[in-house]
């Protein structure tokens, strides 16, 4: 009885990472044709709209770079608070680009209220993450005589 019980219990398993893996092919595969369908590359002809309906898709799948793909086209076209949205997905999976671009949006007000601390903590974890040119977004902050984070010794550090 133990033996049919760990043999169904290893086929569950097994079947389980096969599922896992073919899923997340899949993902990968409806991003690349969004890009196809962006470009018109690889047969497609070129179908923005068509290409947004599929980001969106594998954003909404979980897909961290279509996440951060359909908050670059938000924001390209000023719709700071849906780009703040996709830029959080992206960030809370750890992408430090996400990161870095929802500190430029906390510190400036886009899509959300004017935030200096989250803009340091967003900023942070990126650079953490290695994206060096967030650096001088952290030294700017600091290095705002005006503003309520200056302190030139910190500022320097960053520049």
């Amino acid at each position: 009885m133990k033996k049919i019980y760990f043999y169904l219990l290893s086929m569950l398993l097994i079947i389980s990472v096969s599922s896992s893996a073919q899923s997340s092919n899949n993902l990968e595969r409806l991003y690349q044709q969004a890009w196809d369908y962006y470009k018109g590359e690889n047969g497609k002809r070129q179908d923005i709209e068509q290409a947004l309906s599929l980001f969106a898709q594998a954003a909404e799948q979980g897909h961290v770079e279509a996440q951060l793909d359909i908050a670059y086209f938000f924001q390209k076209e000023k719709q700071y608070t849906q780009a703040m949205l996709w830029y959080r997905k992206a960030a809370d999976a750890g992408n430090p680009k996400a990161q870095s671009l929802l500190g430029v949006c906390y510190e400036n007000g886009f899509g959300v209220e004017k935030n200096l601390v989250a803009a340091i903590v967003f900023y942070s974890k990126a650079v953490d993450q290695g994206i060096s040119s967030v650096y001088n977004n952290l030294g700017c902050v600091y290095g705002d005589k005006f503003g309520s984070f200056y302190n030139e010794k910190v500022a320097f550090k960053f520049f």
